[in-house]
C-alpha cells in the first residue's frame, strides 16, 4: 500500500510544500500476507522545514478519504465517500467564523482516466502530463518510509 497508492499523496504534499528530506513511518502488515502492509503513519520533513503528516489504511471497511492540509493560516479538507472519490472541500480561515463548504461534482471514475491517460501515453498516443522523474522521487519517499518502519520509525533521509 505505501507504494502502490500513498503516491499520490506524496506528490500533493511535495506539489504544496516541496520536496522530502526525510521521512519516518510505521506499517501495519496484512496478518494473513505479512509481506504486504495495509495501513501507514508517516511524518514527512520537507527540505522547506515544514512538517506532513501522513495516515493511509487499506484495513478500514469503511469507505471514506479525507485529505486536510492545517497550517497556521488555516485549514482545507478534501473528503469523499470511496477511495479517489472526493465531493466536497471545507476551508477555514484565521480569523473567520466556521467554515465554507464547496461540493463539487467528480467524474464517476477518476481513477480510470488516470489510468487510460497513462496507456495512452505509454502508447506514444499523449504526451504525460507529469514527468517521470514525479514518480520516481515519490518511490523513494515511499521506500524511505518503508525503512524506517523496519528501524521501529527512525528518520531515514530520502535519497536521489
Amino acid at each position: 500500500m505505501t507504494i502502490e497508492s500513498l503516491s499520490h499523496n506524496i506528490d500533493l504534499v511535495r506539489y504544496l510544500l516541496g520536496d522530502v528530506a526525510r521521512a519516518s513511518g510505521h506499517v501495519m502488515q496484512d496478518r494473513n500476507q505479512p509481506e504486504f502492509d495495509i495501513s501507514l503513519s508517516a511524518t514527512l520533513a520537507m527540505q522547506s522545514g515544514a512538517l506532513a503528516a501522513l495516515q493511509a489504511t487499506w484495513a478500514s471497511p469503511v469507505p471514506a478519504t479525507r485529505h486536510a492540509l492545517v497550517c497556521g493560516e488555516g485549514t482545507a479538507v478534501v473528503e469523499g465517500p470511496d477511495q479517489f472519490v472526493f465531493d466536497s472541500l471545507r476551508v477555514a480561515r484565521k480569523g473567520q467564523e466556521g467554515e465554507r463548504v464547496y461540493r463539487f461534482p467528480l467524474p464517476s471514475n477518476p481513477l480510470g482516466a488516470a489510468c487510460a491517460h497513462f496507456l495512452a501515453a505509454v502508447r506514444g498516443e499523449a504526451a504525460l502530463e507529469l514527468p517521470i522523474s514525479d514518480g520516481l522521487r515519490a518511490l523513494a519517499v515511499s521506500t524511505a518510509l518503508l525503512t524506517s518502519s523496519e528501524k521501529d520509525g527512525a528518520a531515514v533521509k530520502v535519497e536521489g
